[in-house]
């Protein structure tokens, strides 16, 4: 193999290395032509080794490289010589070499036999059970599909085809669906939605093309915060399907990718020839599967159990416990029995209908603007999830978040609420700042901690304003009694621009957000801190 060289004097360049297989052997049809993608000479995923690259392949002819632009084309004339190739990224001129022997396609057989196989894109793993369609295409006659409805022993269906049965000029395609295609959750977590968020801040982009396609959740073929929030919505029970895709979606394995950051701009033909299906003659030809949501690629497959990953650590979700008053609306603080540097946060609660009427979940170290919670009245689950596109270190022992109900009669509350461990499609679970790093979540009740509403407790906030503000905006604070209280003003980086500390009175206070704390257009997240309670709110400097 022959490795790229990295230029020095090019930042970007650091982060690309080009590795090309030493020699290839290109076949090019009897009076037809083949293009010379990257993928064709590249060894390993380009995606990974140069994810930022644009690719051209060129060849060496009369010691001027070929072509000066797009990938160079053999054909006829190329036949039995042997050329110097290089692959180039040309964002960074990284560039790797290799040769490339050209020979004459064999005679064209006429009775091709294959396997059409379906394949996870992750790890090339077999889906079985699929509906595999092999579709022959000519606009001078409508041929028919051949369908093969696999059993769930079987991911790939043996395949004849007689090319003079068919007109010249036809083109044959293949693809595959899920049967039946009900699962939308498998494989999709609060764990894609992490990832799905990095890639949006370009934090860490997705590792492959596939990927991509599998967070795209509303089919706009591109990736935004639009396509988290319909994950959410998927992962909380708001949606048991995705209103504007299908679970799956399958691409065959003569599709390219000249660009893999932008993977939607895809060179994908409606079938391939009958040259290339001849070709295929005692060979594999494969739908590759994408289950849409699933980004890291751990969707269950084949009847699979789902297998949790190994947790860096365990950490508890505090509940408090105590005798609740018949109709008297209380609101429930859920907190971590110790510090985390948190991503995400997936979690599931049984809170009992017949003994509680449930009402909303406020803020408490956690921006609700940035979570979502769901509750189902006929079964008492209240799942909920918060993905902050600023991660969040989370203080042991102070509130997360309150869950507000009314009890419709005298109960402990150990009876009426309790944290769900044992649902597969909504595991209780949190993921470190990283988005990789797993924590299990158990639960247990701490004391008697005190359960009324913390809009009761003394505190009234009224928002900024004015919002949107120029030279500054005031908060209006009205306390019982003296508190220490800390205000601080966040970017949508997750950067802290502004932060105060400061002993207030009782009565009404006006606290002043400075000008200075946003750049002009720029939107912002107040967070008002005082004891226990956390009050979050947005504010945009024009």
């Amino acid at each position: 193999m022959f490795f790229g060289l990295a230029n020095p004097s090019k930042g970007v360049a650091q982060a690309c290395t080009l590795v090309c297989t030493d020699q290839l052997t290109v076949v090019v049809p009897t009076n037809g032509s083949v293009e010379f993608f990257p993928e064709d000479i590249a060894e390993g995923d380009l995606s990974q080794s140069c994810p930022n690259g644009i690719f051209q392949t060129q060849v060496l002819i009369n010691s001027v490289w070929q072509n000066a632009s797009g990938n160079f084309v053999f054909d006829n004339s190329h036949i039995g010589n042997t050329y110097i190739a290089r692959l180039r990224d040309q964002n960074s001129g990284n560039a790797c070499f290799g040769t490339v022997i050209v020979q004459a396609a064999p005679p064209v057989v006429d009775t091709v036999h294959f396997q059409l196989c379906a394949k996870y894109w992750k790890d090339d793993r077999p889906i079985k059970g699929a509906m595999l369609t092999f579709q022959p295409s000519n606009p001078a006659f409508p041929y028919l599909p051949i369908v093969t409805n696999l059993d769930t022993s079987q991911s790939c269906a043996n395949m004849t085809v007689v090319l003079s049965d068919y007109l010249p000029g036809t083109t044959f395609g293949y693809s595959a669906s899920i049967l039946p295609d009900t699962n939308y959750l498998n494989g999709v977590s609060v764990v894609d939605l992490c990832k799905i968020a990095h890639h949006i801040l370009g934090i860490n982009p997705l590792p492959s093309p596939y990927a991509m396609f599998a967070a795209d959740a509303n089919k706009s073929n591109s990736i935004t915060t639009f396509d988290v929030v319909e994950f959410k919505k998927l992962i909380l029970g708001v949606y048991n399907q995705l209103p504007n895709h299908t679970s799956w979606r399958f691409i065959a394995d003569y599709c390219h990718f000249p660009n893999p950051n932008n993977p939607f701009q895809n060179v994908c033909a409606s079938g391939i020839s009958d040259t290339e299906l001849a070709m295929l003659d005692g060979g594999i030809a494969k739908v590759i599967g994408v289950k849409i949501g699933d980004v890291d690629g751990d969707a269950r497959l084949n009847g699979e159990l789902y297998v949790p990953p190994i947790a860096t650590d365990s950490i508890t979700l505090l509940l408090p416990q105590g005798q609740l008053t018949a109709g008297v609306p209380v609101a429930v603080p859920v907190k971590f029995d110790k510090n985390l540097a948190l991503g995400s946060l997936q979690a599931q609660f049984f809170l009992d209908p017949a003994l509680a009427q449930y009402d909303s979940i406020s803020d408490g170290q956690m921006d609700v603007n940035a979570s979502f919670a769901y509750y189902n009245a006929a079964t008492g689950r209240l799942k909920f999830t918060s993905l902050g596109y600023s991660n969040l270190f989370a203080q042991a022992g102070v509130p997360l978040f309150y869950i507000h109900f009314k009890p419709l009669q005298a109960v402990n509350l150990t009876t009426v609420l309790k944290v769900v461990h044992d649902d597969p499609n909504s595991r209780t679970f949190a993921i470190g700042d990283d988005c990789a790093t797993y924590y299990t979540i158990g639960s247990a009740y701490s004391g008697f901690v005190p359960t009324i509403s913390p809009e009761l407790r003394g505190l009234r906030i009224q928002a900024p304003s004015p919002n949107p503000f120029g030279e500054q905006t005031f908060l209006e604070i009205e306390l019982e009694s003296a508190e220490t209280a800390v205000l601080e003003v966040v970017d949508l980086t997750g950067r802290t621009v502004f932060s105060e500390e400061k002993n207030l009175p009782s009565g009404v206070y006006h606290w002043e957000i400075p000008g200075s704390a946003l750049i002009s257009g720029s939107l912002g997240i107040w967070r008002l801190r005082v004891g226990e309670q956390m009050m979050v709110g947005k504010i945009t400097r024009y």
